[in-house]
């Protein structure tokens, strides 16, 4: 009888502890050539999880930076950016249904994203910066529609029409059940084996 009374309790324990919460805050910043990403996840109000990494630039393509890029483009490049912005999403057709099941399972309580940069060209800042909000509007979009959001998203372009630079900050918090993140997890390795064995035979 006690190792029934004691099993019940266990059993009670676990089914409390996996429909509490964990809170996760993803801060990402992007200057120049340097990369800063830090991770904090809590549970139960308790940090358990604090990482910070600075990655530095690996280009492939000779640019020291993403600025170079954008200004080494065309003006036909340019005015074709909110085109290939706009079609990324679409292009990520195997990613798109495990990126769906992660953003059903979590809700939003931050989102801010601002950009600001500079080409130092005035026409040719205009037109990426065009671009850049046709591509946020699109994510944007794609939160509103699969995922649960408790916040008023900030979202900002900030042109610099005589200036050159690049600086691009993410700062959110999101939260999941301990049961949904366990389950989430499962059925993206489900997919992720799913995909692999569809390339096999293909």
């Amino acid at each position: 009888m006690l190792w029934i009374i004691i099993g019940s309790l266990l059993l009670i324990l676990f089914f409390i502890l996996i429909t509490l919460k964990l809170k996760i805050r993803f801060y990402y910043r992007y200057q120049e050539e340097k990369h800063f990403i830090a991770v904090e996840v809590f549970y139960i109000r308790m940090r358990i999880l604090h990482r910070e990494m600075n990655l530095s630039e690996q280009s492939q393509n000779g640019y020291s930076n993403l600025t170079e890029v954008l200004q080494d483009m065309d003006k036909e490049d340019l005015k074709d950016f909110k085109e290939r912005a706009f079609n990324i999403l679409p292009q990520l057709k195997n990613a798109k249904k495990m990126l769906t099941i992660m953003m059903n399972s979590i809700i939003f309580h931050r989102l801010n994203w601002k950009t600001h940069f500079g080409l130092g060209d005035a026409a040719s800042t205009g037109i990426a910066a065009g671009g850049i909000w046709m591509f946020k509007g699109t994510l944007l979009g794609f939160f509103y529609e699969r995922s649960n959001l408790l916040c008023k998203p900030e979202i900002s372009v900030t042109p610099h029409f005589q200036q050159k630079g690049l600086y691009s900050e993410i700062d959110c918090i999101v939260s999941i059940s301990l049961g949904k993140a366990i389950h989430t997890s499962l059925r993206i390795v489900q997919n992720i084996k799913f995909y692999k064995k569809k390339e096999v035979y293909t």
